[in-house]
C-alpha cells in the first residue's frame, strides 16, 4: 500500500481523454468518470498526471453542485453536459459555491476551479496558499499549518490539499475506493491501482 492522498490530489486531469477513462490526447483538466471504469491518472504535463486514490467524503452538497460528483470527489461540482463526465466547474459560481474547489475563478477551457493570489485562498478549505501546480495555480497547502479546521491535514503527492483527519477506516472511502485509516498519522492510504 502506499499513502495517496487528495489533496487534491487525487485529481484527474486530462482533457481530451478517452470516453472510457483511459489516457486521451495530451491535455489539462479534470476528468472523471462514475460509471465504475478504472480511474487512473492520464500520463501528461498537468497536475494528478499519476496521483490516484479517493478524498476522504464530505455530507453536504454546495448549492449548484450535481450529489453524484461531490459524492464521488469532494472537488467537483457539475457534469458536462457534452461529455457527461463530473467536472470540478462550468462557470466561477460552481468553483465559488463549492468550498472543497481549488479556487475561486473557473478556468472553462480546462474545467477545473483555480486561484491569482493567495487572498483568493482565505476561505477555502483544500489550502490556505496560491501556489503553482504544475501549469495551475490553486488554492493548497504546503504543511498542515495551512489547513484551516476540520481539513487540519495537508496530504498529497504530486498535489497537497488539506484533508479531514481519519479516524476509522470508513472515513477512507470515497468514489468506490475504500482505504485503510493509520490513526496515528490521521491519513488514508490506499492500495496501488
Amino acid at each position: 500500500m502506499r499513502t495517496l492522498s487528495l489533496s487534491i490530489a487525487v485529481l484527474f486531469f486530462c482533457a481530451g481523454c478517452s470516453d472510457d477513462g483511459g489516457p486521451g490526447p495530451t491535455g489539462d483538466g479534470p476528468v472523471v468518470q462514475t460509471d465504475g471504469a478504472t480511474h487512473d491518472g492520464p500520463g501528461h504535463d498537468g497536475p494528478g498526471a499519476t496521483d490516484k486514490g479517493p478524498l476522504q467524503p464530505d455530507i453536504n452538497v454546495p448549492p449548484g453542485c450535481v450529489k453524484e460528483c461531490v459524492e464521488f470527489y469532494d472537488f467537483l461540482c457539475v457534469k458536462d453536459p457534452a461529455s457527461g463526465n463530473c467536472e470540478a466547474c462550468l462557470n466561477d459560481s460552481h468553483c465559488k459555491n463549492n468550498p472543497r474547489s481549488d479556487g475561486p475563478i473557473c478556468d472553462t477551457a480546462n474545467q477545473m476551479c483555480v486561484c491569482n493570489q493567495t487572498s483568493d485562498c482565505a476561505s477555502a478549505t483544500t489550502g490556505l496558499k496560491c501556489l503553482m501546480v504544475g501549469n495551475y495555480k490553486m488554492c493548497t497547502c504546503d504543511t498542515d499549518t495551512d489547513c484551516p479546521a476540520p481539513y487540519t491535514i495537508c496530504d498529497g503527492t504530486l498535489i497537497k490539499r488539506c484533508v479531514k483527519r481519519c479516524t476509522t477506516d470508513s472515513n477512507c472511502t470515497k468514489g468506490g475506493f475504500t482505504g485503510t485509516c493509520d490513526t496515528g498519522t490521521g491519513k488514508c492510504s490506499y492500495p496501488d491501482f
